[in-house]
């Protein structure tokens, strides 16, 4: 099923030298839309001058490429490795052409600059003008450094999450809290095309076909393919999200770079989706204190299920269903909130903890799903 969107296009800007940052990227936003798309009305659409343009003539390179992807686009991702990049007729290289318009449009701009040891045979005069740029950039603002590929996954994916928790970004309405609340343990949310996509590939020997060719860009399973009429970039775009949420949760996997296959969970996960499973075990409901219960429900309500754990230039906060909790710097409020995290593990409402990520178990959707039947108003009342 369809569901209304804001559509962000997000520029990912950068020379020819860092082309695994640049896949890396446009995956983190991919699974950022599958894990919070349909919660939060809105589809990131990465978009890249080798995926987004088309040739023309009549005009110098880079002013072509500004015209069709930079004057759209909502933030921009900068990264640099050991290269500048080729001059434009106006500035030092298309990448700083495209930064510095984007900035100037006041406009978001994240970048990234790679501190991992200089190859052999690097070009010296490229690597001079970069560092030239990025001591411009220090004075202009802040950018972030990374040592590996590891480390820009890992940093790119959390401050996405970050700058997406902006009240710039919060369009969509916190979804109605339900009377009758059915969690199945072990079951995260699926976006309805992802479930669509699953149940389809299923139905048809479990196979999921995919072409990311020029004028064959496609997804498909059992003769059917996904997407409006036209094949348009937001179409694929939002499905590609789908399929990227079940990669991610190991329901489908790679057998070759065109095929997808659903795994044994995934089928599993289809029988759930397909019947009507409601947990057995019946548990007491234990007592939390407000703030406890205010990360619990948040949690089961959050597209993936978590709670985010941050702390940058020290501010600490946690983040869950795009919403921050922590509402000041001092020790106590930081105190306060680690306490009911505390209390949510002790009472095995919450999973081990994942890096910065906190994920609600089984028996913390069973506790919300009998609050919820026992009281709904005051489960309201903590939202």
């Amino acid at each position: 099923m369809s569901f209304d969107a804001k559509v962000l296009r997000v520029m990912i800007a950068s020379p020819g030298d860092v082309q695994d940052e640049r896949r890396i990227a446009t995956e983190v936003i991919n699974e950022w839309n599958g894990i919070h798309a349909g919660n939060r009305g809105i589809v990131l659409l990465p978009v890249k001058w080798e995926t987004h343009t088309t040739p023309q003539m009549g005009a110098p390179p880079q002013v072509l490429v500004n015209k069709q992807i930079l004057d759209d686009a909502d933030i921009l991702i900068g990264i640099f490795g050991i290269r500048l990049g080729t001059p434009t007729t106006s500035y030092t290289s298309g990448t700083v052409e495209e930064i510095t318009l984007h900035a100037d449009r006041q406009k978001t701009v994240k970048l990234y600059f790679s501190n991992a040891p200089l190859p052999r045979g690097y070009d010296q005069a490229q690597y001079a003008a970069l560092e030239i740029f990025r001591k411009e950039c220090q004075q202009k603002g802040l950018y972030h450094p990374y040592d590996s590929i590891v480390e820009f996954e890992k940093d790119f994916r959390r401050h996405l999450e970050l700058e997406l928790n902006d009240p710039l970004y919060r369009t969509a309405t916190v979804a109605q809290v339900p009377t009758n609340v059915r969690p199945v343990a072990g079951l995260p949310d699926l976006t309805e095309e992802a479930a669509e996509m699953l149940k389809d590939a299923v139905a048809s020997g479990g196979d999921i076909l995919v072409s990311d060719r020029i004028g064959r860009n496609y997804i498909s399973a059992g003769g059917k393919l996904y997407g409006d009429k036209e094949l348009s970039p937001k179409s694929l775009a939002i499905w590609k999200t789908a399929l990227s949420q079940l990669e991610k949760l190991g329901y489908v996997e790679s057998v070759s770079q065109s095929i997808r296959r659903v795994t044994g969970s995934g089928y599993r996960v289809d029988e759930l989706l397909s019947g009507d499973v409601i947990p057995t075990e019946e548990r007491a409901i234990p007592r939390l204190s407000n703030d406890a219960q205010t990360l619990l429900v948040a949690a089961s309500l959050d597209e993936h299920g978590s709670v985010l754990e941050t702390e940058m230039n020290g501010l600490y906060d946690l983040i869950s269903n795009g919403q921050g909790y922590v509402t000041n710097r001092s020790a106590r409020e930081r105190a306060r909130w680690k306490a009911a995290l505390d209390e949510l593990q002790k009472e095995n409402l919450f999973s081990e903890k994942e890096g910065d990520i906190y994920r609600i178990s089984s028996r913390g959707f069973d506790v919300v799903a009998r609050i919820a039947q026992q009281d709904v108003k005051g489960l309201q009342e903590i939202l």
